[in-house]
């Protein structure tokens, strides 16, 4: 079982957005590139996750600096990422301090806005494009299991997801404080993928009354346009609508900038300067910042957002403590199954070794003694079976009972080098007999 792990990322808290958007993976190459992680012999299992405000890869195999050796490999060789950009803006986290950031990830303790519910269907998301992928097993499935278990959990048992935002209904939020009142205002919603939609739809409640929906497939825009009451229009109808907007805000998936200064600048001409708003919720960004140098445009990033929803911290801090506790407690239930089921290799192999010699004992019994009646081999097969039982038992529940993953993998190493067991065939991915079973659980 690839049972150790390693998390190597950049988040908002650690990279300015044109940094995090050099480690963005497009939706449709994130497959390819977990086939590529999983194809070197460190890296067993593969999860990405990347949302507007991180980009993260969670791996498992069986030894963290090999794991890490080969990942920083790959990423200079695939993506053009330096060891220089890695130790500027990532971090790499191992162990227990990897499975307590993807549990507060997945709670949502972690986002720039404390509480925002799109979180755990990101994690949820990018778990199952893995999946899909092939580059997930045991370690990788519990973990993310476990962590979309803490997040309800945390959901469930404290206020954390009241009054919650995400950046979608931040940018609105940001609206409002430009303008106070939004109806009346004429609005640009450019992408109809799912954070436009929830800006649009946090629009409409918000009080915007005439929101314009662009995206490249028009009947998608259509479908959100009729979601909310707006109109929908062709993403080469940009320029025109620009000169209506009062604000924009803009979430597609574009790799190149979709807002220029050579598109705004004659828009803004047109309108005679009148102020515009632009807003740009995209990881890669969707708007130039060369914007922002044309009279009266004003550009704002997904970074930008984090001073809106400062006020939002100190009422959830409670609620965040109170979630702090819940993850402790699912970190400590996921380390003790890790613990316990690093060792089944080993509990298999020690039992196949002793059925193999219990077996030979057996047969050269029999070839020595050819005249023992049938209930007498029965008796002696029942004794030895019995025997390797006996054996097992304590060795069994000392490693159950190792109490952390140190000293289990102390025991481990001590079990294997007393019966010799290295020299045995690998007993991965075996299935305990029943007795082991009820011993380890």
């Amino acid at each position: 079982m690839s049972h150790k792990l390693l998390l190597l990322g950049t988040s908002h808290r650690t990279a300015p957005v044109e940094a995090r958007e050099q480690l963005a993976v497009p939706e449709g190459d994130v497959p390819a590139l977990l086939d590529g992680l999983v194809g070197q012999s460190a890296i067993r299992e593969a999860v990405l996750l990347s949302t507007c405000n991180r980009v993260e890869l969670v791996v498992a195999g069986e030894e963290e600096e090999a794991m890490r050796a080969s990942l920083l490999q790959h990423l200079e060789r695939e993506r053009g990422i330096s060891l220089g950009w890695v130790e500027r803006y990532a971090y790499a986290l191992e162990g227990e301090e990897a499975i307590r950031h993807l549990f507060r990830v997945a709670s949502s303790l972690d986002s720039l806005i404390v509480g925002e519910p799109q979180i755990i269907g990101q994690v949820k998301a990018a778990w199952r494009v893995a999946q899909e992928s092939g580059a997930t097993a045991a370690t990788l499935n519990r973990l993310f299991n476990h962590a979309l278990r803490t997040a309800k959990r945390v959901r469930t048992e404290t206020r954390i997801a009241e009054n919650a935002v995400s950046i979608s209904y931040a940018a609105v939020e940001l609206a409002k404080k430009v303008f106070g009142r939004l109806d009346g205002k004429r609005i640009l919603v450019i992408g109809a993928g799912k954070m436009g939609r929830l800006a649009a739809r946090h629009l409409i409640e918000a009080g915007a009354r005439d929101v314009d929906i662009l995206n490249r497939s028009e009947e998608r825009a259509r479908g959100t346009a009729a979601e909310i009451g707006g109109q929908a229009f062709p993403l080469s109808s940009l320029g025109e609508r620009l000169v209506h907007a009062d604000i924009v805000i803009s979430s597609t998936g574009s790799q190149s900038w979709v807002v220029t200064p050579e598109l705004l600048g004659p828009a803004m001409e047109r309108r005679r300067f009148r102020p515009l708003f632009l807003i740009d919720i995209a990881v890669p960004r969707d708007i130039d910042p060369r914007c922002a140098d044309l009279n009266n445009a004003y550009v704002f990033d997904v970074d930008d957002l984090d001073r809106v929803v400062q006020d939002n911290l100190k009422q959830r801090e409670y609620e965040a403590n109170r979630a702090g506790t819940i993850i402790d407690d699912e970190v400590g239930a996921l380390q003790r199954w890790m613990a316990q089921h690093e060792v089944v290799p080993t509990i298999v192999c020690l039992r196949e070794k002793l059925t193999r010699l219990k077996d030979a004992e057996l047969d050269r019994m029999k070839r020595t003694n050819p005249g023992l009646p049938p209930e007498a081999v029965d008796a002696a097969t029942r004794m030895a079976h019995g025997l390797i039982n006996k054996i097992l038992h304590e060795p069994t529940l000392s490693l159950r009972q190792a109490g952390g993953v140190d000293q289990g993998e102390q025991l481990v190493s001590a079990v294997r080098d007393l019966f010799n067991l290295d020299d045995e065939p690998d007993g991965d991915g075996n299935e305990l007999p029943p007795q082991s079973k009820q011993e380890l659980h």
